[in-house]
């Protein structure tokens, strides 16, 4: 009898054109697997960028201050991916939609692969400006325009990429939720306006305790 049962996906490759079928695959067999990882390698990458640029831009590093933004990224990244899937969690309630937390969570971050194939792009694009700068046998003149139109390009293939994280992230959420990519986009909005309030919120209860407690004085 012939073969009959789907093919096995490669997630890293189908998310691109088959985010449906992607994330049914991955909720299926293990929708735990890759997760943190994928949420966290966005913050590392624009840390890596940011030192890049630092070091061609000739600024100060401090070890310290390296440390603490990249522990502040890793974990701000973890907690935005938990908190992100409950509150989509229970905001698709109110559209119809049944899918548990840690699908939703699959849901964010697979869909952030392209994000960070273009943040890998603006990496290589920092690279090439490193080289592009340090050749001797180029005027400086010409060494400072490539560098603009390097940075320049990988960072408008950088906006590409995210974006089309956004659609198959739409698509994703619609496909564990079961219901339609309208429903999904309100759902995702409605989520990001909750977690954008929530983090004004705690943004000014911190400043009031700051100032409250005598730290910074005018």
């Amino acid at each position: 009898m012939p073969d009959t049962s789907p093919e096995q996906l490669n997630p890293w490759f189908s998310v691109w054109t088959q985010p449906r079928d992607t994330i049914q695959q991955i909720v299926e067999e293990n929708p735990e697997d890759m997760v943190l990882l994928l949420a966290v390698m966005p913050a590392l990458m624009q840390w890596l960028y940011y030192v890049g640029i630092s070091i061609l831009s000739n600024l100060p590093l401090s070890s310290m201050s390296l440390a603490i933004s990249i522990a502040a990224g890793v974990v701000l990244s973890i907690v935005f991916l938990y908190v992100n899937g409950a509150v989509t969690r229970w905001t698709g309630l109110w559209f119809g939609g049944h899918a548990r937390s840690e699908n939703i969570r699959a849901a964010i971050a697979w869909s952030m692969v392209p994000a960070i194939a273009g943040l890998s792009l603006m990496l290589l694009g920092v690279a090439l400006s490193g080289l592009t700068m340090h050749t001797e046998a180029q005027s400086a003149d010409w060494a400072s325009r490539m560098t603009s139109f390097t940075q320049t390009v990988f960072m408008s293939l950088q906006c590409v990429t995210m974006l089309w994280s956004g659609v198959i992230y739409i698509n994703m959420l619609s496909q564990v939720q079961g219901f339609s990519i309208w429903k999904a986009l309100g759902n995702a909005l409605l989520s990001f306006l909750i977690i954008g309030f929530l983090a004004a919120a705690a943004l000014v209860s911190l400043f009031i305790v700051v100032f409250e407690t005598g730290y910074f004085k005018f």
